[in-house]
């Protein structure tokens, strides 16, 4: 699914503070920021098609896997659904938990998931309100491919250099040095080639209504990238985004050279862009949430309030807060207590 370009959004300040009150009285109605700890986590289940059936039977295994490891008090709601979301049906189960059941409840989970319906665990106490910006990756979240894979196959050495992106991505071998063996390979591809690759990047399904539902909400946003600045200055732009880090290709007579023009951006460089932005806004680290799928993604992860591995590596998903592994983007809004009635309410 290829999402439209969008002109920016109009943002009219005086009905955008009542809505954000209106949400959050919503929400807290909904789901007490007081709410004490017998009470305490959530299993969020995401369903992609409106199908009674499997998504019943669904929610009666998540139901068993919390009784089976000692989760009790458990309440059912169903969230109203997003606007074109991804989602179709969705509800949220909060129950009581202790720490030390919580590992065996995740890999109980993960064993239910499938391609069409997901079970996402995460603290019961997450909500939009306590975050102010939010910084995603690039490539394979933000948009749908690898930039480096694609722009390999028009030299027809795609699956080389795919393998190699795999293995960063999976935290395998050092991504500085894998990503100066693929930008390498990439000598001599001409640049006009690179360009209009960067204008047809695909944005992954439901990034729009994430960005616009947040921005509305007073958010900062960011992308920070180990891929190009050519594809992050467009999304940039098309998007509304606040800010970016990405890599420079260099070029010279029309082509590239298989050098990048700036300090390569990996996992440390990432988080450095997180904190100091975050520094910058006069924004605290606990109040940041970082989205990311690959190895390189984990060090900014492990500086925000929040972190969100979005159909991760399974080291992303050990290392974040929680894991959305079905859906768009905009899945992370019921991770965050947004459904479609505040949704609408913060970006009518």
């Amino acid at each position: 699914m290829k999402e439209s370009s969008s002109e920016p959004w109009p943002v009219r300040c005086e009905s955008m503070s009542r809505a954000i009150d209106y949400v959050k009285n919503c929400a807290e109605a909904l789901y007490p920021m007081g709410m004490d700890t017998a009470q305490d986590w959530c299993v969020t289940l995401l369903a992609k098609a409106k199908d009674s059936a499997p998504i019943a039977d669904f929610e009666r295994q998540v139901k068993g896997e919390i009784a089976e490891n000692a989760g009790s008090g458990q309440v059912s709601c169903i969230l109203a659904p997003l606007p074109s979301g991804t989602i179709a049906e969705t509800k949220r189960i909060t129950f009581s938990i202790g720490d030390d059941s919580l590992s065996a409840l995740q890999k109980s989970l993960n064993g239910l998931f499938s391609k069409s319906l997901d079970a996402v665990l995460h603290p019961a106490s997450l909500h939009w309100s306590q975050y102010k910006l939010i910084v995603l990756d690039l490539d394979s979240t933000l948009v749908t491919c690898e930039g480096i894979d694609e722009l390999a196959k028009m030299m027809g050495i795609g699956e080389k250099v795919a393998e190699i992106t795999s293995s960063a991505m999976r935290g395998e071998i050092d991504f500085q040095q894998s990503f100066r063996k693929r930008v390498a390979l990439l000598r001599g591809l001409e640049f006009e080639r690179v360009l209009d690759f960067a204008k047809t990047v695909e944005v992954t399904a439901g990034a729009t209504l994430l960005l616009r539902t947040l921005k509305s909400a007073g958010y900062k946003t960011a992308i920070a990238t180990g891929g190009f600045d050519l594809i992050a200055s467009r999304l940039q732009r098309e998007l509304c985004i606040d800010d970016f880090c990405a890599n420079t290709l260099e070029v010279a007579d029309g082509r590239l050279t298989g050098e990048v023009k700036t300090t390569i951006i990996d996992g440390a460089g990432k988080a450095e862009f997180v904190s100091r932005l975050a520094k910058q806004q006069g924004i605290a680290l606990s109040e940041v949430i970082v989205v990311g799928d690959g190895a390189n993604d984990i060090p900014m992860m492990q500086l925000a309030g929040l972190s969100i591995a979005f159909h991760g590596k399974p080291k992303v998903q050990e290392a974040a807060t929680c894991a959305v592994r079905n859906g768009g983007l905009d899945a992370l809004l019921y991770i965050l207590q947004l459904d479609g009635k505040e949704v609408s309410a913060l970006t009518n």
